[in-house]
């Protein structure tokens, strides 16, 4: 649902043009990634997408990092995050810090 909302963000930018690189890398876990370049006369950022072949044929989405922000490690770290607060929502925003890697 969260990467849905994502989706659907990223798709009402108005006036983007969309780039989308003719390889597709295929991991050794049968993933599929996709990169995709979105831009317009002010503003662009790239977007990587990494999905997967399900048993009907159909490709979905299991990850993707928006200018080399890993949205599915931060869904999940904010999960834990909230399962160490006993899922109490304000504490788990509160106590949030944002992950670093260098």
């Amino acid at each position: 649902l969260l990467l849905d909302t994502y989706i659907t963000a990223l798709l009402e930018f108005e006036d983007y043009e969309l780039e989308t690189s003719r390889k597709i890398k295929e991991n050794k876990n049968k993933t599929l990634e996709v990169e995709i370049n979105f831009f317009s006369a002010s503003d662009s950022f790239k977007a990587k997408f990494t999905l997967y072949k399900n048993k009907q044929g159909e490709l979905k989405i299991i990850n993707i990092i928006i200018d080399g922000i890993n949205l599915g490690l931060t869904i999940y770290k904010f999960q834990d995050n909230l399962k160490n607060e006993n899922y109490d929502l304000d504490k788990a925003i509160e106590t949030w810090k944002p992950l670093y890697i260098d």
